[in-house]
């Protein structure tokens, strides 16, 4: 239950564009096993302008999810169903070298 509250609360900061509360949501995220958690930090990350950071970061998304390239458009669209907010994210994964394909 911790993980959503904190899931939620990234997600509102990045909405705001409030990146370092953002940032700091995504570190609470407990499980780091799942590709979500990477996406949280990577998008706060080039959020705050950290590209170094965030290109560190997108090595872990691509060790969580693999085919995350191929497949993160429809995962991200799966999870978040508000459209701008849906491409503000991916446009943040592109700044990490992380391009999906629709």
């Amino acid at each position: 239950m911790r993980d959503v509250t904190f899931s939620g609360l990234w997600m509102e900061d990045f909405q705001k564009e409030d990146f370092e509360d953002a940032y700091a949501s995504s570190k609470c995220y407990t499980n780091k096993k799942i590709f979500w958690a990477h996406i949280m930090v990577q998008t706060a990350l080039a959020g705050l302008g950290e590209l170094e950071l965030t290109r560190h970061s997108a090595e872990y998304l691509l060790l969580t999810k693999p085919n995350f390239r191929t497949s993160g458009h429809r995962l991200t669209r799966h999870f978040i169903k508000f459209e701008p907010l849906a491409r503000r994210i991916e446009q943040s994964l592109e700044l990490s070298g992380i391009s999906i394909s629709n």
